[in-house]
């Protein structure tokens, strides 16, 4: 688990996206509860944008990609 502060959580995001990048991918999607809008607030802080939610029984999550081929 990241603790909040460490800078982990961003070194994480930028190895995904590198590694999308360098397997050929032209974006990165994640996807995170819908009701954490502390989750999706950094996520779209860190570049992600919000692309839809997606409900499955009384589960909404909430999709965001972000470009990371160039």
């Amino acid at each position: 688990m990241c603790r909040p502060g460490t800078g982990q959580g961003g070194a994480l995001l930028r190895w995904a996206e590198q590694h999308a990048a360098e397997h050929g991918k032209a974006f990165l999607r994640l996807d995170c509860v819908a009701g954490n809008t502390g989750l999706r607030g950094y996520y779209q802080r860190a570049g992600y944008a919000h692309v839809g939610d997606v409900t499955v029984g009384d589960y909404t999550q909430s999709r965001l990609e972000k470009r990371v081929d160039g």
